[in-house]
């Protein structure tokens, strides 16, 4: 996923609302998220599927290496199948 354009991948919602499918279709053809903004405030990002699912995974593999460090900081170790499943 490349950096929002800070010209055009911030939008107002009534922008968003306007061109949604021409937006969207940006997001995926483009890989760069749109930041929409409501009154000046960000109010949320729009991601490709792809994207959205691969920080799913990578919050998903920091997560079970954090709780594999805190159990070894514990005493309690597993083989590798275990931490996985």
């Amino acid at each position: 996923m490349k950096t929002p354009n800070m010209k055009d991948d911030i939008v107002p919602l009534a922008t968003f609302r306007a061109h949604a499918a021409e937006m969207m279709r940006r997001v995926n053809d483009e890989d760069r998220p749109i930041v929409i903004t409501q009154r000046g405030r960000s109010v949320g990002v729009v991601v490709s599927p792809a994207d959205y699912d691969h920080f799913v995974y990578e919050r998903d593999v920091v997560h079970r290496v954090l709780c594999g460090l805190e159990a070894a900081e514990a005493g309690e170790l597993v083989d590798d199948d275990q931490a996985w499943e």
